[in-house]
């Protein structure tokens, strides 16, 4: 339920950009089937003239590398554009995000700001917004582009030997099935490391900021000591995550 709520929260700002989304996810797309699909058909082709030489083999080489020419331009072309757009809309969402972190930080009572570390504030906040960063970039580049590639690759598997493109689709799908119960498992990892983060750098901030109330009362070891037991359980947390 956290995760769905943190979803529905970015998707409040996400949908405040619906032109720049999708045209996100459209020109990516051409891009991605223009490296993905004709450019190397175009080089099989070329192949294909060269394995099979003819009196006009050279004029339909020039047509190849003249074609080959053209898609390698406008390919490039839709992936500038998505880069372009996704810049746009992503810096919005963020820029969004602040200040609605903000707000929702203002509206708490002074009871909560007294039991909370300032810095752990700042970096659940920062970490917030940076989230929907990685989170966007992974499903542009990892799972739509990604996704999209292996579509395609399995179309193509399929049009020249269906045999070969079940063991794929077989594979892919076995391959999604780990993929899930692997997330399922790192997930709380996940959040652990981000609760030991905010907890750590909420630690380091609050004694940065009382240095003088530190000194004053002698209590400099004792705090290095404290915050050594921070950095101990981020240590054990991130390496749980990690590995």
């Amino acid at each position: 339920m956290h995760i769905r709520a943190v979803l529905r929260c970015y998707w409040q700002f996400v949908r405040l950009y619906p032109k720049s989304q999708l045209g996100i996810l459209f020109f990516y797309a051409l891009g991605q089937l223009g490296a993905v699909v004709v450019s190397p058909l175009i080089y099989k082709w070329i192949i294909d003239i060269v394995s099979n030489p003819g009196p006009d083999m050279e004029t339909r080489i020039m047509y190849m590398v003249a074609a080959l020419a053209i898609n390698i331009v406008l390919y490039n072309a839709f992936y500038r554009l998505a880069d372009y757009l996704i810049i746009y809309a992503q810096n919005g969402v963020m820029m969004l995000l602040e200040n609605y972190s903000l707000e929702r930080l203002q509206r708490h009572s002074y009871k909560f700001f007294t039991n909370a570390f300032a810095g752990g504030l700042v970096a659940k906040t920062k970490r917030f917004i940076h989230a929907y960063e990685t989170l966007q970039d992974q499903f542009t580049f990892q799972i739509w582009m990604g996704g999209l590639s292996l579509v395609l690759g399995i179309a193509v598997l399929f049009y020249h030997s269906v045999s070969l493109g079940l063991v794929y689709f077989v594979w892919l799908l076995l391959y999604l099935v780990l993929v899930f119960f692997m997330l399922r498992w790192q997930i709380p990892k996940s959040l652990a490391r981000a609760r030991a983060d905010t907890k750590t750098t909420g630690h380091y901030a609050d004694i940065i900021t009382n240095a003088l109330t530190v000194k004053m009362f002698g209590t400099r070891l004792r705090e290095e000591l404290d915050f050594k037991r921070s950095t101990l359980d981020q240590a054990r947390a991130r390496h749980a995550h990690w590995m």
